[in-house]
């Protein structure tokens, strides 16, 4: 199943079977602003559409969505030509689908967009360079304009289980925007490595947030637990990725952290060898740092450790 709009057309194909009249491309409207059917009152359909107990076994849903120029010679997204061979498409795809609705209301008075009640749901997607996996889904999912609102009760990936609340946004030359917050228990940062993969191997367990879009993807933490073979870490505050990394005021616990965490990310490897334990406040760019702090660094060879106080631009380290 391909849902669609051509350059040349007012909506997607789907809102055209569902609505049956021509209306703003249910893909440009902003959420909660689809108008209702000419001579309703602005009240919306009269009649419902609705299917219970339908499943996918084994499908495979493709979305194109027009892309502006700007936008083509992206490496973080998927581009396929359209078929009139000048304009191009943003191209997602939704293979292996394995589906179990419990209800899906498609039409209803007084109700905007669609309603889906999914009781199981995995699925392989492809929207970035990277595939990814989903094992299981449980929840409510409802499309308004351009905009996919989810609550999830459970949302599986290959290592992980997370619940919470998610808002996907699309359309204009912002792309796709998502925006998660929930709970992990536990999020596997492998899971992940198709958005990052100099993310360490480990566990992330609590409060957390991912907002992510066609530039890059930030990470928000609340006293989130990050568990580790280079050590452990509870975390608050923000890491964000594009085009390099940015630190929003992110504190950080270390427990027996070990220096080679920091190797994908630094073009020299520390002169240091050690494990870390204490405090650290990260704010700016690698470029630019901000680090303030105390920590004591256990060197593998040596008895004993050192303590370190941290403050300033760049890390000034002042061992006591």
């Amino acid at each position: 199943m391909t849902l669609e709009r051509l350059p040349d057309q007012s909506q997607i194909n789907a809102v055209a079977i569902f609505l049956g009249v021509p209306s703003p491309d249910s893909l440009l409207v902003e959420a909660d602003t689809l108008p209702g059917q000419e001579g309703d009152g602005g009240q919306g359909p009269k009649r419902s559409i609705i299917l219970r107990g339908a499943e996918i076994i084994g499908g495979t849903l493709d979305i194109l969505l027009p892309l502006p120029p700007e936008r083509r010679g992206s490496e973080r997204i998927l581009v396929e030509r359209a078929p009139d061979g000048d304009s191009y498409f943003r191209r997602m795809t939704f293979r292996d689908i394995e589906l179990e609705l419990e209800q899906a209301t498609l039409r209803a008075p007084g109700q905007r967009g669609e309603r889906f009640e999914v009781s199981r749901l995995s699925m392989t997607g492809e929207v970035w360079p990277e595939p990814f996996r989903v094992t299981e889904v449980e929840g409510d999912i409802r499309r308004e304009g351009g905009r996919l609102v989810a609550d999830f009760k459970r949302f599986g990936l290959a290592g992980s289980q997370v619940s919470g609340q998610a808002d996907v946004r699309w359309g204009g030359a912002e792309g796709i925007r998502l925006a998660f917050r929930g709970d992990a228990d536990p999020l596997s940062l492998e899971d992940i490595f198709f958005l990052e993969d100099r993310l360490p191997a480990g566990r992330a367990r609590g409060p957390f947030g991912l907002d992510l879009d066609d530039d890059g993807f930030a990470l928000s933490f609340q006293d989130t637990e990050l568990d580790s073979e280079l050590g452990q870490i509870t975390a608050q505050g923000t890491l964000a990725f594009g085009d390099g990394i940015e630190f929003g005021d992110l504190a950080l616990g270390l427990t027996g952290v070990d220096l080679a965490v920091t190797d994908p990310w630094v073009s020299d490897t520390l002169p240091l060898r050690g494990f870390l334990d204490g405090d650290l406040l990260l704010a700016g760019t690698l470029d630019e740092l901000e680090l303030t702090g105390r920590v004591n660094l256990t060197e593998p060879d040596s008895v004993g450790s050192m303590s370190a106080a941290v403050d300033g631009v760049d890390g000034l380290v002042v061992f006591v």
